[in-house]
């Protein structure tokens, strides 16, 4: 029996019934979407139209069979579209996180800059950078110090001492160490070459690293300076690399 010819209502023959019907616009646009999916920045975009539009063709053509086809269109659209976003995603999460990353490194740097700042405030009014009683000790997880609370009270240089965005739980202060001899817990005879070389403070984050590499006794009896320059973040060498972001008294003149 052949089928109803949708604009006269006769009987058709099969063959007729099959060239009546048509292929689905939706379908086909849902193709040429996906292949441009290909195109980067705009292809993301193009490729979520293409399955939401793949997906409506397949719907009308199931709804209307013997009016519609193309769900071959259709399904190669969706599955075009798919594989094109996901090479997109495995391409743009690692340069994503590598932005996130840069931007901490760039707050760490602001915070110690400021920081320094309100050291000096602190010195001008006082005659000497806050004393320290003891050194922060290399390892694994970074443990600030509370050294720099005295910036805070009595009286308030600043507001609320910033936190190191690399440090356990993003909950730790910044490092801070006095190299002036007589307030610093390190042995005078260290001290003095650590103070010429930094001057009177050293400032610290964590880095990316997230570990405490600033071994400040190392670097005094290391006179090559190589101790020294494995302490310090470089991101030449990868954004994800070992030393903490440091500034110096010396550095911050």
């Amino acid at each position: 029996m052949g089928k109803t010819c949708p604009q006269c209502g006769a009987q058709l023959p099969e063959a007729a019934a099959v060239r009546a019907a048509r292929t689905s616009a939706a379908a086909v646009i849902s193709l040429i979407l996906g292949i441009f999916a290909i195109v980067p920045f705009i292809g993301f975009f193009s490729g979520i139209a293409a399955i939401f539009l793949g997906i409506a063709a397949l719907r009308e053509i199931n709804r209307r069979q013997d009016r519609l086809t193309g769900k071959g269109w259709a399904k190669a659209g969706i599955i075009v579209a798919s594989v094109l976003i996901i090479l997109h995603l495995m391409a743009a999460i690692p340069s994503f996180l590598d932005a996130q990353l840069r931007s901490k490194v760039a707050v760490v740097k602001s915070d110690i800059v400021l920081l320094a700042k309100t050291l000096e405030s602190y010195a001008a009014d006082n005659s000497a950078y806050p004393p320290i009683t003891s050194l922060p000790q290399p390892g694994n997880k970074w443990q600030g110090t509370a050294e720099l609370s005295r910036l805070t009270t009595p009286f308030a240089y600043i507001t609320q001492l910033p936190k190191d965005p690399f440090s356990l739980n993003k909950e730790q202060f910044y490092v801070f160490v006095n190299l002036k001899p007589g307030l610093s817990p390190i042995p005078e005879e260290k001290c003095r070459p650590l103070f010429e070389q930094f001057g009177a403070w050293v400032l610290a984050g964590a880095g990316p690293d997230e570990d405490l590499d600033l071994d400040l006794l190392s670097i005094a009896d290391d006179r090559s300076g190589a101790t020294f320059c494995n302490t310090v973040y470089d991101p030449t060498n990868g954004n994800i690399s070992g030393g903490d972001i440091l500034i110096s008294r010396k550095v911050f003149d």
